[in-house]
């Protein structure tokens, strides 16, 4: 029902990323912590999509969810 959630791009400065455990302690803080996915209905950020769908859920009807698609003009 919902456009798919925009995963926020991880800045690396120009260097290859090899996975988070190949890094040292501070680059792999500063991923863990600039990656999430917002809520496209009130730009919460939450850090994987089963708690965004928690959210979605619990805190947003279905009219919301209709009004933010024809707000967009997803619909």
């Amino acid at each position: 029902m919902w456009k798919d959630p925009k995963v926020i791009n991880i800045k690396t400065n120009g260097k290859k990323l090899y996975g988070i455990n190949s890094m040292n302690s501070k680059n792999r803080s500063i991923i863990l912590v600039s990656v999430r996915i917002q809520c496209p209905i009130c730009h919460e950020s939450y850090l994987n999509k089963y708690n965004l769908r928690q959210h979605l859920s619990g805190s947003h009807t279905d009219d919301e969810g209709i009004k933010y698609m024809k707000r967009h003009k997803l619909i």
